[in-house]
């Protein structure tokens, strides 16, 4: 298991048990971004900063990506009508440093073609994620809203399910919050232990076969 210890939240099984349920329709689209500027401007970094040399795997796409990333797999990818089929096909940008060749700023598109939708998904070092920036998951019927602040730490989701079948429709709202005490980095730990103690050699939250397709897309991304 790699260290994207949301995935393990019991937030997060809320959210993949509501879009199984079809509240909110059949999923066609999710925005998901993660920005962290480690300074301002990114030029005042040194060059030997983690996050600007290649030497120690710089860039967004290692550090930042994985978490819109993450959410990608977990509202698209893990739908039972998408039956793991990972995502046909696979569009990005990226602006790169002008000195190390890092990505500093990627957005990538990922269609899902199976089920019909898209994942749109951006990470920056130049930009932060605004304080009302949120996990959009929309539906034919409604949007789930998943407020990110802070980004790997969410406390709470939003149901809405439109009154109308129409544009700016009406909606009826529900929340559902949860309690996160301390850090939050003992659900990810106590799967862990779980697996340890049945003797297990990987997690079914996270199977080795998605840690390598991560990687794939990643590495499609790069491309």
């Amino acid at each position: 298991m790699e260290a994207v210890w949301t995935r393990f939240f019991p937030l997060v099984k809320s959210v993949q048990q509501d879009l199984v349920s079809g509240v909110i329709g059949d999923i066609k689209r999710v925005y998901a971004e993660f920005g962290e500027p480690y300074a301002h401007p990114i030029a005042s970094l040194p060059l030997t900063h983690r996050m600007l040399s290649p030497a120690l795997a710089g860039g967004t796409l290692h550090d930042l990506f994985p978490y819109p990333l993450f959410w990608a797999l977990v509202t698209l990818y893990h739908l039972p009508t998408n039956e793991l089929t990972p995502p046909s096909h696979i569009a990005a940008s990226s602006t790169l440093h002008p000195k190390t060749s890092v990505d500093i700023q990627t957005t990538a598109i990922l269609s899902f073609s199976k089920i019909g939708a898209q994942a749109i998904l951006s990470s920056s070092l130049e930009v932060p994620t605004p304080r009302d920036q949120v996990v959009l998951i929309q539906g034919t019927k409604g949007d789930m809203v998943v407020p990110l602040i802070p980004p790997g730490r969410p406390a709470r989701y939003y149901v809405r399910v439109r009154k109308e079948e129409k544009r700016n429709a009406e909606y009826d709202e529900t929340v559902k919050t949860f309690d996160i005490p301390g850090h939050s980095l003992f659900w990810e730990a106590d799967e862990c232990a779980r697996c340890l103690a049945r003797g297990q050699i990987e997690s079914s939250r996270m199977p080795l076969d998605e840690s390598i397709l991560v990687m794939e897309i990643l590495d499609e991304i790069r491309r």
